[in-house]
């Protein structure tokens, strides 16, 4: 027991150094082009008969964190798909196509598969659906002639 208690302590120490202080208080993580959070962060935890595992993100749009921010958003994941959650701004600023592009590329380092997300467009749901696939650079055919 005292060792289960022990993993639980040291976990919660790594998590609230490594999440917290190193990611939320001096500066956001930045991944390398290509780079998933599977590479560099397991989203699953084993600590005892307990599987942790993140399902939710909340993202804030701000320059820097602690600082009033303008809009935010939660991304909801459910295996391999990423869903828009909510999204809420202040004066009623609009997810513009860079946010949507930004969070395109969060939920492929998250690993995610498909984009879920709900849009209303004279009072119906639409929900849509974008498979994140892996872009391959395009290799050129090149052959040398005489």
């Amino acid at each position: 027991m005292a060792e289960e208690q022990s993993q639980i302590e040291l976990l919660l120490t790594f998590f609230n150094y490594n999440l917290i202080n190193s990611i939320l208080v001096t500066k956001p993580y930045s991944f390398s082009q290509g780079e998933k959070m599977a590479d560099s962060a397991n989203r699953y935890v084993k600590v005892g008969n307990w599987i942790f595992e993140v399902k939710m993100v909340r993202a804030i749009r701000v320059e820097e964190y602690g600082k009033p921010y303008e809009a935010v958003a939660h991304v909801a994941f459910n295996g391999s798909d990423a869903f828009i959650d909510s999204y809420l701004s202040k004066n009623d600023n609009p997810f513009e196509r860079s946010d949507f592009n930004t969070f395109l590329e969060f939920s492929k380092l998250m690993g995610a598969e498909n984009f879920r997300y709900d849009r209303f467009h004279n009072g119906q749901r639409m929900s849509k659906n974008i498979k994140l696939l892996e872009k391959h650079e395009v290799q050129p055919n090149i052959r040398l002639v005489k």
